[in-house]
């Protein structure tokens, strides 16, 4: 068995400002680490907090289009794993700020082989460190080449346990993806999010108090290629204690903004930010690396 994986850390919310790059190959039983670099985004840093990099740590590190034809020379035409699908639009958004071309990649998420795999992570708990400390794996959360070994080793597990190839897991993963494409487009904001999933969660029965949607007071708008139906993402974050409103209000914490975001939710949001308020509009990406965890 045989195939990649890729991971990138982000400088800051734009989704081409990579500042690590971590490549895997997996060959019959050995891992091995092709990539393990930080690349100088020349922008600026605001996720530090997550990951670790600084400007400074980078300020003599390769740019991005000098580490892009390793990334060709390894990937191009190969099936490439990715944990939660968002490194592929790192990749591709990187590529287009650099005027570069975006050659052909087989991309798979490995998140929804998880939930395929242990259906008890189905619709929550599926992030790299939630799987990896349910299956005692080792490995440096948020490190670009640690995370994308930790991200093989589930795959490795996953294929023993359904008895899967990856030409196997490409049929199927490859499938969901063309499903999920036409959820996406199918899915506006008129669908909202109501019922039980609206009412406020019992923190006192939430087991992990540190994570960063605990006690906070969220509001879900526009549309999700990670979570076609907002309920599900719903779901996941009220099950990390997140309190679940249907539109901005004076104790809104964070505004999930997808695509099409509601305009007035978007406004009210950010006259939140600019008067100082703990307050914060979360992209889809945004998303994904905080459930990261």
């Amino acid at each position: 068995m045989e195939f990649y994986v890729i991971d990138f850390e982000n400088a800051c919310n734009d989704n081409s400002s990579i500042c690590q790059v971590g490549l895997v190959k997996y060959k019959n039983g050995h891992y091995i680490t092709l990539i393990d670099s930080l690349i100088n985004p020349n922008t600026e840093f605001t996720n530090t907090d997550i990951h670790g990099i600084t400007k400074d740590d980078v300020k003599d590190a390769p740019t991005f289009e000098e580490v892009y034809s390793q990334i060709e020379m390894y990937l191009k035409d190969e099936i490439v794993f990715n944990h939660n699908g968002s490194d592929k639009s790192k990749f591709e958004s990187a590529c287009r700020k650099a005027d570069l071309p975006i050659f052909n990649i087989i991309w798979l998420n490995s998140a929804t082989l998880v939930k395929r795999t242990w259906t008890q992570f189905s619709s929550s708990g599926f992030g790299l460190s939630e799987m990896c400390k349910f299956l005692g794996i080792e490995f440096e959360s948020h490190n670009a080449a640690s995370d994308a070994c930790a991200a093989a080793h589930l795959i490795v597990k996953a294929s023993d346990i359904k008895g899967y190839s990856i030409e196997d897991w490409r049929k199927e993963l490859i499938q969901t993806t063309r499903t999920r494409s036409r959820n996406y487009q199918q899915y506006d904001d008129s669908q909202r999010i109501k019922g039980d999933i609206t009412v406020a969660p019992d923190l006192n029965i939430i087991e992990n108090k540190n994570n960063p949607f605990f006690g906070k007071k969220v509001v879900i708008s526009g549309t999700y290629r990670t979570w076609p139906d907002r309920n599900e993402l719903a779901r996941i974050l009220k099950e990390l204690g997140a309190d679940i409103d249907g539109s901005i209000g004076k104790y809104t914490n964070y505004l999930c903004a997808g695509e099409g975001v509601g305009p007035s939710k978007y406004q009210k949001m950010k006259q939140k930010i600019e008067q100082g308020e703990d307050a914060r509009i979360l992209t889809e990406f945004d998303i994904i690396e905080l459930l990261k965890l």
